[in-house]
C-alpha cells in the first residue's frame, strides 16, 4: 500500500509541475501578444497608418514646400497622401505660380513622387484636377454635365399647328432658369453663358382648363403685387416675402374670381436660410372658409 501511495504521489507531483509549466507558458505567450499589440499601436506598420488628402491650391507650389509637407507628414506618422490639384481662386502666395499640367508643374509633381518614395510614403493622385473630376478646360460643353430643361405651350387641337415653340432656359444652374450659385470662390466668369440642344418635342392631349390658374389678385401684407411673376414658370423671378411680425406670420394672399380647384403648387424660396433646399422655414397652405376663418390645408416641406 505504501508503494502504491508513493507512486500515486509521484504522478500527482509530475502533473502539478506540468500544469504550472503550461500556465507559465500561456502567461508568457499572452504577455508577448499584449506587448506586440502595444508596440504596434505605438508604431503602426505602414499599411495601418492613415492617408490624407494633399491639396495643391491654385499653383501655390514650391519644391521647398513639397519637401516640408511630406517630411512633416512622415514625421507625425502619416502613411501616405492622395494628391488633389484645385484652385477655388486661392490667393497666390508664391513667387511663381505653377499652373496645372505646365512643364514646371510636372517637374514639381515628379519631385513630390520621388520625395514620397524616399520617405516611404504611399502616393496616390486624383484622376484629374478639380473636385468632381468632371470639369476642366479639356472638357467641352458638349461633353460636360448637363441638365434637362423644358418649356410648355398650350394649343388648340384637331388641326395642323405651325408655330415657333418657346425656347427652354439655357442658364447654367441647378433647375430650369435658376442661375448657378457659385461657392468656395468658384470663378463664374469661366462658365459658358449658355449651351442648349433640342432633345425632343412631345405633344399629348390634355383636359380643357389644364394649365396654370391665374388668380384675380395677389397681396403681400395687404398690398397688391404683380401676379404674373408668380405664374410665369420662371423660378428666377418672384417677389419679396414679408417678414413675420407679432400680429401676422407673413403671408401671401391669393384670391380667385370664382371657386377654383388647385391640384398642385410649386413654391421656391431663394436664399433660403439653412441651405438651398432645406432650412428652418416651413410654409403652410391655408384657405379662407365661408365664415372668414383661415383653415390650414397642408404644411409644405421644402426639399430637393
Amino acid at each position: 500500500m505504501r508503494n502504491n501511495n508513493k507512486k500515486r504521489l509521484a504522478v500527482f507531483v509530475r502533473l502539478l509541475i506540468s500544469a504550472i509549466a503550461l500556465t507559465a507558458a500561456t502567461t508568457f505567450t499572452t504577455a508577448a501578444a499584449e506587448d506586440a499589440l502595444e508596440a504596434g499601436f505605438k508604431q503602426p506598420p505602414p499599411e495601418a497608418r492613415p492617408r490624407v488628402w494633399w491639396h495643391w491650391m491654385n499653383g501655390n507650389i514650391t519644391r521647398e514646400g513639397i519637401a516640408k509637407d511630406l517630411e512633416w507628414m512622415q514625421r507625425i506618422g502619416i502613411g501616405g497622401v492622395q494628391n488633389f490639384d484645385a484652385a477655388m481662386e486661392t490667393p497666390i502666395v508664391v513667387d511663381q505660380r505653377l499652373a496645372y499640367m505646365s512643364p514646371q508643374w510636372k517637374e514639381a509633381f515628379a519631385f513630390a513622387v520621388e520625395k514620397a518614395a524616399e520617405l516611404e510614403l504611399e502616393f496616390a493622385i486624383a484622376s484629374s484636377a478639380g473636385w468632381s473630376l468632371t470639369g476642366g478646360p479639356w472638357v467641352s460643353p458638349e461633353d460636360a454635365m448637363k441638365k434637362l430643361v423644358w418649356s410648355e405651350t398650350l394649343v388648340a387641337g384637331g388641326d395642323t399647328v405651325d408655330l415657333a415653340l418657346p425656347a427652354p432656359p439655357a442658364v447654367p444652374g441647378p433647375y430650369q432658369a435658376l442661375p448657378a450659385s457659385y461657392k468656395h470662390g468658384h470663378n463664374a466668369a469661366v462658365i459658358p453663358a449658355a449651351f442648349y440642344r433640342d432633345t425632343a418635342v412631345l405633344a399629348y392631349p390634355v383636359s380643357p382648363g389644364t394649365g396654370a390658374v391665374s388668380p384675380a389678385t395677389i397681396a403681400v401684407g395687404g398690398e397688391p403685387v404683380d401676379a404674373a411673376v408668380l405664374s410665369d414658370g420662371d423660378l428666377a423671378t418672384g417677389i419679396d416675402l414679408p417678414a413675420e411680425s407679432g400680429e401676422s406670420p407673413g403671408a401671401i394672399e391669393i384670391a380667385y374670381a370664382q371657386p377654383t380647384t388647385l391640384q398642385s403648387a410649386t413654391v421656391h424660396i431663394a436664399n433660403l436660410p439653412g441651405g438651398t433646399f432645406t432650412g428652418s422655414l416651413r410654409p403652410t397652405l391655408q384657405a379662407l372658409d365661408s365664415e372668414g376663418h383661415w383653415q390650414s390645408i397642408a404644411r409644405l416641406i421644402l426639399s430637393a
